[in-house]
């Protein structure tokens, strides 16, 4: 499998690198286990971080200036990391 990062990406973000995993999954109905651990991790996330912090997390920071680059508005177009992290702290879930 090739992948390929476009110009204007790479252009925008030089130290961008991208991880893909090629994998087989079986998909199933969520366990009470694996809802238990999602929960956890959400709410270590809503004691730990607040929307101010959010906004100067290096990564994020590095995503929202990768976007302004390409002529993306940031608020309007969040990374995926981002939304779901904002969404969390807003304290509106994963659903």
């Amino acid at each position: 499998m090739d992948i390929l990062i476009g110009r204007d990406l790479k252009k925008a973000n030089p130290n961008l690198s991208l991880g893909v995993i090629d994998a087989e999954v079986i998909v199933e109905k969520g366990t009470k286990k694996l809802w238990k651990k999602i929960n956890a991790f959400i709410e270590m996330k809503i004691a730990s971080l607040s929307l101010e912090e959010l906004r100067r997390d290096p990564e994020i920071v590095a995503i929202r200036e990768t976007y302004r680059k390409l002529g993306k508005e940031p608020s309007r177009y969040r990374g995926s990391s981002e939304a779901l992290l904002r969404r969390i702290i807003q304290g509106k879930g994963l659903v």
